[in-house]
């Protein structure tokens, strides 16, 4: 695949009273699963060139967590229209990406992730909290944000993973 495109939803987060819905923060398992993705990420061999978040605390934090476990992270970017922007702010995002970037992570919110798998990918999944999603497409950045030329490579249910890691 010429471009890889990680959508990673950010890690469970708290809804305390009183605050802002962009100031929610990660629970203690949004800190654990943001941790272990980042790692299994490392891992894959899959640490990206480019990371972009939302600013929403919870989708930044997860993005800072997850590059924490990468050698030589890139620079994470803030994106604000990424929250609440439906799926357009997302293929506007792609459609800026220089072609030199061969892999990017994006940690935002649903359902614009979940629209953007169905529309790219003709997928229809379920993105629960810490899910990464990989598509891969042959085309250039700019014709691929609007174009529905995407392959759904993987989705990765954090807990489940956890889950049989803890059977072995």
């Amino acid at each position: 695949m010429r471009h890889e495109l990680l959508l990673v939803r950010h890690g469970k987060s708290g809804h305390p009273i009183g605050f802002n819905d962009v100031e929610r923060a990660l629970t203690d398992r949004g800190v654990e699963d943001a941790l272990r993705l980042g790692a299994w990420v490392r891992d894959r061999g899959w640490v990206p060139d480019r990371l972009v978040s939302s600013h929403a605390q919870r989708a930044a934090h997860t993005a800072v967590l997850m590059s924490s476990t990468w050698p030589d992270a890139p620079n994470h970017v803030v994106r604000p229209g990424l929250y609440m922007g439906g799926f357009g702010a997302l293929q506007l995002l792609v459609a800026e990406l220089p072609e030199a970037a061969r892999r990017v992570v994006v940690v935002g919110h649903n359902p614009d992730l979940e629209t953007a798998v169905e529309q790219w990918a003709g997928a229809a999944l379920n993105v629960t909290t810490a899910n990464l999603v990989r598509l891969g497409t042959d085309l250039p950045w700019a014709d691929a944000a609007t174009s529905r030329g995407w392959q759904l490579l993987d989705h990765i249910v954090p807990k489940l993973l956890w889950r049989a890691e803890a059977e072995i």
